[in-house]
């Protein structure tokens, strides 16, 4: 079974430039410089190079307190784009759970998402097959001779 989650709006081109902080890229974007939300505050070394083509997605226009407009979604890592969105592997699971594609949980439904479990949280609570579950999501964005790696730092 093949499952797509398509982006919320079309992807930009760009290039970056420069990291301010965890949660800020600088590109340069239609001959500017602009600034970039980045949703991973990983450590991202191997991939945030200068000069690396980044597809951005525009802000939410309903995020009326953004300082940014534009949002990080990829970055190419040779001839493969790498997701820097840290929301998007949880929306793709939970996709792939509602679907029905992943075999393990196909006889299990998403009760609930980020389920507080002590001083933690879990990403997916799912009920059925006679037993709830605690599922957590990981991305992995350090990729070694084919090879996903994590944790990436």
């Amino acid at each position: 079974m093949t499952v797509h989650l398509p982006f919320e709006a079309e992807l930009v081109p760009a290039t970056f430039r420069s990291r301010p902080n965890r949660f800020l890229v600088e590109v340069e974007l239609d001959g500017r410089t602009v600034l970039a939300h980045l949703h991973d505050p990983g450590r991202l070394k191997e991939l945030l190079t200068p000069g690396v083509d980044l597809r951005l997605k525009p802000a939410d226009t309903g995020a009326a307190a953004r300082k940014t407009a534009w949002t990080a979604a990829l970055v190419r890592a040779g001839t493969e784009w790498v997701s820097i969105d840290s929301g998007l592997p949880n929306r793709f699971v939970e996709q792939c759970l509602r679907t029905g594609a992943i075999h393990e949980f196909r006889d299990y439904a998403v009760a609930r998402r980020e389920v507080p479990f002590g001083r933690s949280r879990f990403d997916f609570q799912l009920v059925g097959s006679g037993m709830d579950v605690l599922l957590e999501v990981k991305s992995a964005t350090l990729v070694a001779d084919g090879l996903a790696l994590f944790p990436d730092a």
